[in-house]
C-alpha cells in the first residue's frame, strides 16, 4: 500500500511540472498520451512483478448481513456526508486542474511550464508538511509527557 500511495504522491508533486514542460515542447496532447503509455507499462509490471501472498490458514468467512448493509446504504446522514465529500473533492480538483491553468494561460499569459511548476510547488509544500507534522507529533508527545511528570 505504501508504494501505491507513494506513487500517487510522487505523481501529484512532479506530474504538473513535467506535464507542463512536455506540453509546452510537444503540445497539449502529448502529456495525455505519455500518461497512457506509462499507465500501461505500470499495469504490465504489476501483473509480472507483484505476486499475491497466500496465507497458510484460510481466514474464517463472516456472513454478510444484507439488512445491515442496506441500512448503511440508505442512511441519510451517511449519504449527506458522502455527498459533501464528493462535492468538496470535485470543486477543489476542478479548480486546481482546470480553472487555475486556464486563468494562468488566458489572463496572465503564463507559459504551460510555469503553470505546471506552480501546481507542483503547492504539492511539494504539502509533502514537506508530513515530516514536520511527524516531528511535531514526536516532540510534542515528549514535551507533554515530561510536563505531566513534572506536575
Amino acid at each position: 500500500m505504501s508504494y501505491y500511495q507513494g506513487s500517487f504522491r510522487f505523481g501529484s508533486i512532479f506530474g504538473p511540472a513535467i506535464g507542463g514542460f512536455i506540453a509546452e515542447l510537444a503540445g497539449l496532447r502529448t502529456p495525455v498520451f505519455l500518461l497512457a503509455i506509462l499507465g500501461s507499462i505500470s499495469v504490465v509490471l504489476t501483473f509480472l512483478l507483484i505476486k499475491e501472498e497466500r496465507s497458510e490458514k484460510p481466514r474464517p468467512r463472516t456472513p454478510i448481513n444484507v439488512g445491515s448493509l442496506l441500512r448503511l446504504v440508505f442512511d441519510q446522514r451517511l449519504a449527506a456526508i458522502e455527498f459533501t465529500q464528493m462535492a468538496s473533492f470535485i470543486t477543489m480538483s476542478s479548480i486546481r486542474t482546470t480553472m487555475l491553468p486556464l486563468y494562468g494561460v488566458e489572463y496572465l499569459g503564463l507559459p504551460l511550464s510555469a503553470i505546471g511548476t506552480i501546481l507542483s510547488a503547492g504539492s511539494a509544500g504539502a509533502l514537506v508538511s508530513f515530516p514536520a507534522l511527524m516531528l511535531i507529533s514526536n516532540v510534542g508527545d515528549r514535551i507533554k509527557r515530561n510536563l505531566m511528570f513534572g506536575i
